[in-house]
């Protein structure tokens, strides 16, 4: 992502993120585990929400961000095949910590059961304890703005895209330390452990910015 799209979140501060009190129990089949190479399964899962959810043109994005080791992903699997990814990665500035969450994508079959927030609280879970709140980023479809907002997400604006003329909603909150406390402890009710997550990458945006966009 260009320095240049990151302009416009520096302005304000937003709302903290709010962590649900409970989350009724997930799939039994549903195991969380670091994405592995399994391309194949995650793009179908794109595929299967892109009609009338994403705009056209970014399922290449969606195949370089598979490819990206500069993001921790996390799948939920059904008996071993991923049937929901996120991803989440950091990007320390001056002032702040700060992680983009991006590309939180769940099979229809296993919409509506609790898997989008668990996914959500699992990458927060990821992050270091905050020792001053940390700010999420995301840019967001229009399906999905309403369920981020339930968590604290308020509007940043628009953020420009490689692509003509397009451009995606920018989302923010602030995680606190208890706010990435109380993600651990709903987690940790459902069965799924935030000790044994990954750590969440660090990226230099300077560097990436000076370098140019990725390949």
């Amino acid at each position: 992502m260009a320095l240049r799209s990151l302009i416009h979140v520096f302005l304000g501060a937003p709302a903290p993120f709010v962590a649900p009190q409970s989350l009724r129990p997930l799939p039994s089949e549903l195991r969380l585990r670091a994405y592995s190479p399994e391309k194949s399964s995650c793009t179908a899962i794109y595929e299967a929400n892109e009609p009338n959810r994403f705009p056209t043109g970014f399922a290449d994005d969606f195949c370089r961000y598979l490819d990206d080791i500069d993001f921790l992903k996390l799948v939920f699997c059904a008996h071993e095949r991923p049937v929901a990814i996120g991803g989440i990665r950091r990007y320390p500035t001056f002032r702040a910590q700060r992680a983009w969450l991006v590309f939180g994508i769940i099979s229809p079959g296993y919409h509506n059961k609790g898997i989008g927030t668990a996914l959500l609280l699992s990458r927060l879970a990821a992050l270091p304890k905050p020792r001053a709140p940390t700010e999420l980023l995301m840019s967001t479809v229009p399906a999905s703005i309403g369920f981020f907002r339930r968590f604290g997400f308020s509007d940043r604006g628009p953020m420009k895209t490689g692509h003509a003329r397009a451009t995606l909603n920018v989302c923010a909150a602030h995680l606190s330390a208890e706010g990435w406390h109380n993600c651990r402890l709903v987690l940790r009710s459902i069965g799924i452990s935030p000790d044994g997550l990954p750590a969440v990458p660090t990226v230099d945006i300077w560097r990436r910015s000076m370098r140019g966009p990725q390949k």
